[in-house]
């Protein structure tokens, strides 16, 4: 399992990651699996797990899809202390240049 940014969209989840190990292996096999989780105390919980084909998308459906994910995430980007944009919803790169984001 690993973590990605995502959110629903009528019957699709939109996700978005930087190109890695996650993305080679889904290439080469796109039957995807995602779980998710939402707590509210210990005892109060719920957990979803969906089955599915990953596809990625370009051009205008990447951007539309991207201003959704962005739209769902913003109020939680802009309550971080560290005042990252919420246009970064993942970090760049470890010797900081940009990467390019894969919905």
């Amino acid at each position: 399992m690993v973590p990605i940014s995502f959110t629903v969209d009528g019957d699709r989840l939109i996700g978005q990651t930087k190109f890695g190990g996650k993305i080679e292996i889904i290439r080469q096999n796109p039957r995807v699996c995602v779980e998710a989780h939402e707590v509210t105390r210990v005892d109060q919980w719920k957990s979803v797990i969906a089955w599915g084909r990953y596809g990625e998308l370009t051009g205008a459906a990447a951007q539309e899809a991207m201003t959704k994910l962005i739209d769902h995430l913003s109020p939680l980007v802009e309550d971080l202390a560290s005042g990252r944009s919420p246009r970064e919803v993942t970090p760049r790169s470890m010797d900081g240049s940009p990467q390019v984001d894969l919905v």
